[in-house]
């Protein structure tokens, strides 16, 4: 994981051209192009290792979510890394986002090593089961809430007009500092802002300029 974050940060950025990029022959190429190899090679093995164990061991669909997160994350994050190598080769700007969720998982990763250790072990098991079974329920409550919520809103604002700066001349003034308010007519854009609100960095006085201010 060391190695696929060092070619990582390390990756070619050439404004204005789509990968493949062109191979610089200087020693920091090399050593960024031996880093991904090394890369593609471990994304491979844990590849071929999860094909595997599903066919050997054929576990049902509690099992594999219960027993088997970690070779279902592990799976996971060779298939990211593997399609982030092809979209590169494909001319794909995307391969940029494959490889940075790819790498996100394999660090999250690291701590199915820690599970022999007595002290760490306990902290792996446990982030497991606290998010397969408690985070998992509350962020189906949350998403209900948020949805409910949201549609509320967005039926509250009756057109885009709403939130805006009645005083043209102010507004005209103000054009170049000041950016046009997002309508929440958009479920989208409620919905992000709601979230904003849920952890604090919302706009409590988003409400000023609309009708409704009470409800």
């Amino acid at each position: 994981i060391s190695i696929l974050t060092t070619a990582a940060y390390y990756r070619p950025v050439q404004k204005g051209e789509k990968p493949p990029f062109t191979f610089g022959h200087t020693t920091g190429e090399y050593f960024r192009v031996t880093g991904e190899i090394l890369s593609v090679l471990g994304g491979l093995y844990f590849f071929f290792r999860g094909i595997q164990y599903f066919v050997q061991r054929r576990p049902s669909l509690k099992t594999l979510i219960v027993d088997s997160y970690s070779e279902v994350l592990f799976f996971v994050h060779s298939l990211l890394l593997l399609s982030s190598v092809v979209l590169y080769f494909c001319g794909q700007e995307l391969y940029v986002a494959s490889m940075v969720f790819s790498l996100a998982l394999g660090w999250a990763n690291m701590l199915y090593y820690t599970r022999g250790f007595q002290q760490m072990g306990i902290y792996s098991v446990m982030i497991a089961k606290m998010i397969l079974r408690d985070l998992c329920r509350f962020m189906f409550v949350y998403l209900v809430f948020l949805l409910g919520f949201s549609t509320a809103v967005v039926t509250l604002i009756e057109d885009d007009n709403e939130g805006q700066d009645t005083n043209s001349s102010e507004y005209a003034r103000c054009s170049h500092t000041k950016r046009s308010r997002t309508s929440y007519n958009s479920l989208y854009y409620t919905c992000l802002e709601l979230f904003k609100f849920t952890i604090g960095m919302g706009d409590l006085e988003f409400t000023e300029n609309y009708r409704f201010k009470s409800v």
